[in-house]
């Protein structure tokens, strides 16, 4: 069964400050990744728990979808059958996932 995919204000909003380029990898990769099991661990994709300090609020637990550079988190509400994306980020350096989180969260 396929879950349905809705983005925030906020996650639009970086979306949009992407290349073009980048927002076509990541709509694929969404498409790709998340409209079947989303809250399913594979190699691009993890589950970060239940820990994790945000600028945004969500249900937890919080997952991460890695495309290239980007990192796409989301929670998975499996009753709806619903995913929430709150943020697409680049991720710079060697950061660590809590690190770009934290960049989130000041910038």
């Amino acid at each position: 069964m396929n879950y349905r995919v809705e983005f925030t204000p906020k996650s639009d909003s970086q979306m949009l400050k992407l290349r073009a380029f980048d927002q076509r990898r990541i709509t694929v990769g969404i498409r790709d990744q998340l409209l079947a099991e989303p809250d399913v661990g594979t190699k691009n994709r993890k589950c970060l728990g239940y820990n994790v300090t945000t600028a945004f609020e969500f249900i937890p637990p919080l997952w991460e979808l890695r495309i290239g550079s980007c990192r796409v988190f989301y929670e998975v509400d499996v009753s709806a059958q619903l995913v929430t994306i709150h943020s697409v980020l680049l991720k710079s350096g060697n950061l660590t996932t809590q690190e770009i989180l934290d960049e989130d969260n000041t910038g």
